[in-house]
């Protein structure tokens, strides 16, 4: 009896546990779809502005959400290009690149030697068999 006891407090406390985590990981799915859902709204009321009248963003907002937008992309686009610049400029750059080179032109020549050898072993593999063909046959005398 005790045993059986024990066994069902440890389902028991095993499927509490679950339970938890499930809701937890419920919870956590809820927020992220409440923020997903605000936040096709609000693309959806950007979207929508221009063009409609009756849309709650009003064009001050509007016009303001979309200045911050084109400042971000600005932004975006000057700390990449900054960051090839880096790249470009860094001499491990043309070390890598090299390298990159070197390692493609190395694969190039391995897979080339690779057919290679199965090309030489398919040849070695019917010449054996032709001379495992004629030592086998009884040889004429003429």
């Amino acid at each position: 009896m005790e045993l059986l006891r024990t066994q069902y407090e440890k389902q028991y406390t095993l499927l509490k546990r679950r339970l938890e985590e499930t809701e937890t990981d419920n919870e956590h799915l809820t927020e992220q779809y409440r923020s997903s859902s605000k936040e096709l709204l609000l693309y959806k009321n950007l979207i929508d502005a221009p063009n409609d009248p009756n849309s709650p963003t009003q064009s001050k907002d509007y016009q303001q959400l979309k200045l911050t937008i084109n400042q971000i992309l600005e932004e975006n686009q000057y700390l990449y290009s900054e960051l090839n610049r880096f790249k470009t400029t860094d001499p491990v750059y043309d070390q890598v690149k090299l390298l990159e080179t070197t390692n493609k032109n190395l694969k190039l020549k391995l897979t080339k030697t690779l057919e290679e050898c199965e090309q030489l072993r398919l040849i070695n593999k019917k010449l054996y068999q032709q001379c495992q063909q004629q030592t086998s046959s009884p040889k004429q005398v003429s």
